[in-house]
């Protein structure tokens, strides 16, 4: 499954694609906004919170601009390890563009680090409402499932990612060590 290296990549890709869609900034693009938005996809943690806090500083964009470079800077709060940030960066994206399931399904995650099990699943169901197809939140919410006990459940989630996306090997192996727990074989497990 996913790991949040791809979360970068998803991100740096929306990103992308917004520019390339004209969502850039609705100011006039420039030099100093293009710089910003350039660090804001940067790899590095540092620069890019620098160039996101600058983009949200000026406002600079739409609403979907401005949740995704709130959700970057978040990506790069969590490469520094500054969770509750990261989680404050991710709600103000989620309120700006409450359909951004790359944001719910991050924002899970984060809660499911601080023990938050219950936040992690209203936010994975969110992201399933909007998108079914979205492999990734079925997996995460199994993982909380599983994390809890709540082993059927869990199975149930990985059996809907093994469907979307057959050679999910992660959701294929957590799938059945949540068989072995309930004491029930499985033929490739």
């Amino acid at each position: 499954m996913a790991n949040k290296g791809s979360m970068w990549i998803a991100l740096g890709l929306a990103l992308a694609l917004a520019l390339a869609q004209g969502a850039a900034p609705v100011a006039a693009p420039t030099t100093a906004n293009i710089e910003n938005w350039k660090r804001c996809a940067d790899g590095d943690p540092d620069r890019s919170i620098e160039g996101c806090t600058a983009v949200i500083e000026a406002r600079v964009g739409g609403d979907f601009m401005l949740a995704t470079a709130f959700a970057t800077r978040a990506a790069a709060r969590v490469a520094r390890g500054e969770v509750d940030l990261a989680i404050r960066d991710l709600d103000e994206a989620i309120r700006l563009n409450p359909s951004f399931v790359l944001a719910l399904e991050s924002r899970g995650g984060l809660h499911m680090k601080k023990q938050r099990y219950d936040r992690a699943i209203q936010d994975y169901d969110e992201a399933i409402r909007l998108n079914p197809s979205f492999a990734d939140a079925y997996y995460s919410r199994g993982v909380n499932y599983e994390r809890r006990g709540q082993h059927e459940r869990a199975i149930e989630d990985f059996d809907q990612v093994l469907r979307l996306e057959p050679g999910a090997d992660d959701a294929r192996k957590r799938r059945c060590e949540s068989l072995r727990a309930l004491g029930r074989a499985a033929p490739g497990c």
